[in-house]
């Protein structure tokens, strides 16, 4: 299905209809909802046509009609109906060459910056780079492949997030982002991440020793496949985002290690691991209505937001174990080997960490209540209010946990 078939039209800013869902004939190798206006003539200097699945041709209707162009959007008197309404500027040379050439796609990378959600770069960089620093210290900064490991990391993230906007904005999800408002056309969104893509798997090809390369090549993988066969499976979608950044952590420490499983660090990725699936599942408990209205069977649509927030609460509490136990091994070297000032600075991070896993769990408890007092009085807002003050609760442990028990893990 085109990725105008859940797309609104938009004429001089205003909304004049949605497209129907059948099967549309593409108009010229491409169809666009939303059109774009931005600068020189804006919306008045666009044509807009109808492609029909009915009609082998396409016919050219007035921009300034919204009348006749919400008609033709959904309108009964369209035979068949589900026409699609195409908005596009007469002198656009929409060639191949002229869509996707280097200049074409670095005049457009502007606007792509908020569907690459380019704010989650540093977090991936310095994932990578903890995972190292839990096997080496600061030692491990002396491997290149480390650094190497960090940039892909941080590719994947970015080419991930462009290429799930895509799938977003084809499935009808996203309806206000640039794709849809048409800054930013589909083909070149969808490029840009294959190409992304391309220069990540062609990096990772050569990369050394292979349990090194196979962990990165899995995770990337993942990530290309997410959205399309991963994201519609119960749980999977939750297990599947918890690998791909756990195994960001565990690819620094083997790029640290020179491949030795033996010597990579266990317990942060394991830590990260359930703290970003319980995460997931609040996440999933905010898009409960939504998620249930698009019939995605996520485990609160399929079990209940109670139940799930309970689940929240098993993974919160594993993370919590898997912390005093670093800690726990950790504390004997810390004092065999450091002075006064290292003690103090370790208790430090320990504290902080036990803090902000307590946090999470005390908010996580409190969903749970919220949830299970949805049939007798709470409403859907509360529960999303509550959910996403503890995704926010959740994600302090994620980094001040992650971090403790690098540094618990290096004196292992």
């Amino acid at each position: 299905m085109p990725p105008s078939c859940n797309t609104r039209v938009r004429v001089g800013g205003k909304v004049v209809g949605r497209p129907h869902r059948p099967p549309l004939k593409r108009f010229g190798g491409l169809v666009r909802g939303g059109g774009g206006g931005g600068g020189g003539g804006g919306w008045h200097a666009w044509r807009c046509f109808v492609a029909s699945p009915h009609h082998g041709n396409n016919h050219h209707i007035n921009p300034d009609d919204d009348d006749a162009i919400a008609a033709a959007a959904g309108g009964d008197h369209v035979v068949g109906g589900g026409a699609s309404v195409v908005i596009r500027n007469p002198s656009e040379d929409t060639s191949p060459y002229a869509m996707f050439s280097p200049t074409s796609i670095v005049n457009n990378f502007e606007p792509m910056i908020p569907l690459m959600r380019i704010h989650n770069y540093l977090p991936s960089a310095l994932i990578a780079l903890v995972g190292g620093m839990s096997s080496q210290g600061i030692h491990a900064l002396a491997h290149p492949t480390l650094l190497v490991v960090i940039a892909l990391s941080s590719l994947v993230a970015l080419a991930s997030c462009l290429l799930n906007s895509y799938f977003d904005f084809a499935a009808g999800v996203d309806q206000e982002g640039p794709l849809p408002s048409g800054k930013v056309s589909p083909e070149k969104a969808l490029f840009l991440s294959f190409v992304m893509y391309l220069a990540c798997f062609t990096a990772i090809a050569f990369l050394d020793p292979p349990p090194l390369r196979h962990v990165v090549a899995a995770s990337a993988l993942i990530t290309v496949v997410y959205t399309p066969l991963l994201k519609p499976a119960t749980a999977i979608k939750n297990v599947s985002v918890a690998f791909v950044i756990s195994a960001a952590a565990v690819a620094g420490s083997l790029a640290a290690t020179a491949g030795n499983w033996a010597a990579v660090a266990k317990l942060p990725p394991i830590f990260l691991f359930l703290c970003v699936v319980a995460r997931e599942i609040v996440m999933d408990i905010t898009d409960v209505e939504e998620d249930a209205d698009a019939n995605v069977r996520t485990i609160p649509v399929r079990f209940g937001t109670h139940n799930a927030a309970r689940i929240v609460e098993a993974f919160l509490l594993s993370a919590a174990c898997i912390l005093v136990a670093g800690a726990s091994l950790a504390a004997p070297h810390v004092l065999a080997s450091q002075g006064l000032v290292g003690r103090f600075a370790a208790m430090g991070v320990g504290a902080l960490a036990a803090h902000s896993i307590g946090s999470a769990l005390t908010m996580a408890r409190s969903l749970t209540r919220v949830c299970g007092g949805a049939r007798v009085g709470t409403t859907e807002e509360e529960m999303k209010n509550k959910a996403q003050l503890t995704v926010d609760a959740i994600m302090r442990p994620v980094g001040a946990g992650t971090i403790a028990l690098a540094y618990a893990s290096s004196f292992l």
